[in-house]
This record gives C-alpha cells, structure tokens and sequence, in this order.
C-alpha cells in the first residue's frame, strides 16, 4: 500500500512539473517570444518518463517498432524507469539517434481499396516524439488559426463543421455561399523538411532540439528487410507528425486570412471597394480544408488558383486537380464525411443549409457491416457478433449525430435490422430446421431484457442474441439513433494552456458528456 502510494505521489509531481513548465512555454507563445532552452527538458527524467507514461497508456503502444518491444515489455515501474533513465542521459550527453520506422500499410479510410503507408516507431522513439510534442504544442498552440481544428486539443470535426454551418447561414449577402474544396495530394509525405525546420527556427533558437527533430525526419523506414531513406515527408503514426503538419499547414491559413479574416475592420471597408476582392474564410481539418467565398465563382476561381500558386512555390505542395472543386453551396459539398448544402424548404419558401451523412459515408457504414456479417456469420459466438456490429453503429451515430440526420438514420435502422435478421436466419438454415417462427421466438427479444441500461425504456421487441442460459439477459442490436449533441462554439476562444480557460473547458466537455449519456 506504501509502495502505490509512493507510485501515485511520484506521479502526481511529475504532472505539475509539467504543466508549470508547459504554462510557462505556452507564455512565451502567447507574447511571441523566442525559444531558448528547451532542449535541457528532454534530459529531464521526469519529462521523459510522463511522455513514456502516456505512450505506454495508447492502444497503439501494442504493436512493435523494429525492435520488437511493446507495451508489454514495460509493465513494472523499474522498466519504466530504466527506459526513462536511459533516454534522459542520451539527451544530456546528446548520443540518442533514432531508429528507422516499421513500415506497413493499412486501407485508407476514405478509399479501402488503396493503402496508404504507416511508420510504427519503437516505443524509446515514441516516448522522445511525445515529449518532443510537449514542448511544441503549448508554444504553437496559442499561433494556430482559430478555425483549424484537426489534431488540437478540445477540438474535433463537429466545431469545423458548426464553423461551416454560420458561415452558409448568414442572412442575406452575408452568406458565404461559394466553396473551394481543398485536397493536398499526399500532404504528409509532401513535407518540406527545410522548409518545416525553417518554420520552426522563427520561434525557436535552440539548435539541440532542432537537431533532435532533424534527426527523427530523417531516420527513414525499413519495409521487411529493405532500408528506405526519408527525403521529404512526416512519417504517418509518428506521435509528433500531426502537429508538424499543423505548424506547416498554419502558412496556408495564415495566407489566406490575411486575405480578409485577419484583417482590421478599416481595412474590410477599404477591401469592399476593390472590384477583384472578396471575403473569404478558411476551414481546416488536419490536411482537408474548404475555403467559403463570399462573391462570385469567378473570386472562388481566383482564390483557388492563388492557393495553388502559393503551395506550389512557399510549401512545395501540389492540390489535387481532380478533387479540388469550386462549388456552390446549393450543389452541396463533401467535408469529413458530411455533406452540405442549401435546400429551400416547400412548406414556408425559406432556406436552410443542411448537414447530413454523405453517401459515400453511408455506402461505407453498410460495407462495414456487411463485412462484419460475412466475417463472423459461421461464428459460433453470437455475442461478439452483436457486441461488434453495436460498436460500429454507435461509434458512427456518435459521429454523424448532427444536423439533419434523422431520415437517414430511420431508413439505415431498417435496412441493418432485416440484414442481421437474415443473417442470423440464414446461419441455420441448412444445418437443422428452423422455421420463421422459432427463429423470431430465438431472436426477437424485448427491450427490457437488454444487456444496455440505456435501452431499458424502448418498448418492443428487438433483434438479439440471450447471453445465458436462462433467457433473463441478451445483447440487442443498437439501431442508429439520433442524439443530437451541440457542442460548446465558442471553443476556439478559450486557450487549454492558460489555467484559467483550462477549467471553462474541463467543465464544459464534463457537461457536454453527462448530457450525450
């Protein structure tokens, strides 16, 4: 009890270490000054081993880098402790040289069909990306665009897509109502490394850690037995590569608000008065972004040649000729898996910009279903089956659960009932007899006996499967449910670095919680 007690108190002092040191970068971001120093925090082992902690506490932690060590390796607090000790006196004698990546490739996930490459680290260079991104993104934090909302923290897709949703509704000529559809071809691997470190070197002068992060953009990757060297590029699964892409993508936003969004309320006035001039808005999601055009299409065409020319010549990017559009919000448009568009409503003539789930999206949930139904359908364990297509149902309800997503939900929630009857029907068939109505007594189980608290007040009966013997408990299929959630807007106001805007936003995210559940 002593021994925990002592774990728990080390713990909880390396935590406020970190914070006070982080409050104290985040500072200097705020004011703009230049970073000094910071390279001596990663020889500090209490640093070091609160970035391993929170490496070793991701599901991703459980598959091996190159040197085969997971998770697993480093259970007991000595473990940790060495590893921690080690990495923390590389740094101070600057000998640490990261080791190559594992290359794989998994299916993308807008495209199943094309793989897109991912570099597993070990967990020694994990933990040094994690502690590398401590000391960044409390410094950066404060410079991001406001609407830039991949890969931040208290932000996600729902505030990007809010942010998209007051831009197309405002009233009158106020509304932005040409998109520019954004698409980097290959942002990741299209990462300058030059141009990143020059990026860097304008708020930080400290040529250690600017080496450090040098060294981990080059350590390149092997590919089975292969050794292929990183010219360019961020490798994909490095803990660290999203906010360098967010600190390289910042030059877009910073490009393109300067064009309007940044600028004084003289300087509007006077830019209202230039024939070629328009207001304009970017939205960012990580490497997707869509840029709201108030004006015509010719100023959305303007604008979306001016964007290429930019990537091309200051960030070395190329924007994909076929999936960068210029499209009028009344066509709609795709963004993260949502589609967008202003419809006039027949009973009162008046228009409303809807969000809802994009076909592509749609197509993609029932793929997914249709392949868990096919991978497990001679399973005997029913129970898995339910429990595995109830994640994914509301793991994508929980995503799409915004706007007006209700008459989708209704004719998915149909369509996923008779295909799990069927399977779960057909799974029999063949094997002894069994006919409609001894299935229906097997499968169609009432609400009340659910495994899920939260579907005791559904009356009826649904598809099912008895988890024991006694038919009291059985897992149900949850249906996709509509449960609208309104996040807080104004997130983008509030700093999670500044202490005091750090409460208003833990206490808001434990609000919007207790009121999902």
């Amino acid at each position: 009890m002593g021994m925990e007690a002592g774990t728990e108190a080390a713990r909880a002092g390396r935590l406020t270490f970190v914070s006070r040191k982080q409050e104290s970068l985040h500072t200097y971001g705020v004011e703009g000054a230049t970073i000094v120093n910071v390279y001596q925090l990663l020889g500090t082992p209490a640093w070091i081993r609160t970035a391993l902690d929170r490496v070793l506490s991701h599901t991703g932690s459980r598959s091996p880098g190159i040197d085969g060590k997971t998770r697993s390796d480093f259970q007991t607090e000595d473990a940790r402790a060495r590893l921690a000790t080690e990495i923390a006196a590389e740094m101070r004698d600057k000998s640490y040289r990261p080791r190559p990546v594992r290359r794989i490739h998994i299916p993308k996930s807008s495209d199943p069909s094309k793989l897109r490459p991912l570099g597993i680290s070990t967990i020694k260079d994990r933990t040094v990306q994690e502690a590398v991104r401590m000391i960044l993104e409390p410094v950066y934090e404060p410079k991001f665009h406001p609407h830039s909302y991949g890969f931040r923290p208290f932000r996600n897709a729902h505030h990007a897509m809010y942010r998209i949703h007051y831009l197309a509704s405002r009233p009158g000529n106020a509304a932005y109502e040409w998109v520019v559809e954004g698409d980097i071809r290959d942002c990741f691997g299209a990462i300058d490394h030059g141009i990143l470190l020059g990026i860097l070197r304008r708020t930080i002068s400290d040529r250690p850690f600017l080496k450090v992060m040098a060294l981990m953009l080059k350590a390149g990757a092997l590919e089975g037995l292969q050794y292929m060297p990183s010219e360019q590029g961020s490798p994909q699964g490095s803990g660290v590569s999203p906010l360098w892409a967010n600190i390289y993508l910042s030059e877009l936003d910073r490009f393109i608000a300067q064009k309007y969004a940044s600028l004084d309320v003289g300087a509007k006035r006077r830019l209202a008065k230039e024939p070629e001039a328009a207001p304009c808005e970017i939205v960012r999601y990580a490497d997707d972004f869509v840029i709201m055009v108030r004006g015509s299409k010719a100023d959305a065409e303007r604008l979306k040649q001016q964007t290429a020319e930019f990537l091309r010549s200051e960030l070395r990017m190329e924007l994909s000729r076929e999936k960068t559009l210029v499209t009028h919000i009344r066509e709609g448009f795709t963004f993260l898996g949502f589609e967008v568009r202003r419809i006039t409503l027949k009973r009162d003539r008046r228009s409303r910009v809807w969000i809802r789930p994009s076909q592509k999206s749609v197509r993609r949930y029932r793929e997914h279903v249709m392949e868990v139904l096919r991978r497990m359908g001679n399973s005997s364990d029913e129970v898995v089956l339910v429990k595995t297509l109830n994640a994914v149902t509301n793991g994508w309800s929980r995503y799409f659960a915004i706007g007006v997503c209700w008459p989708t939900f209704h004719r998915l929630s149909l369509w996923l009932w008779r295909a799990v009857n069927d399977a779960l029907y057909h799974k029999h068939k063949g094997r002894r007899y069994r006919s409609w109505t001894q299935h229906a007594r097997d499968y169609w189980i009432p609400y009340s006996c659910s495994e899920a608290p939260k579907d005791r007040w559904r009356q009826g009966r649904g598809i099912g499967v008895w988890s024991d013997a006694l038919r009291t408990r059985a897992w149900i299929l949850a249906l996709p449910a509509h449960t609208p959630w309104q996040p807080i807007r104004p997130f983008g106001r509030y700093d999670p670095y500044d202490p005091q805007d750090r409460e208003v936003l833990h206490a808001r995210r434990a609000t919007t919680h207790r009121r999902r559940a």
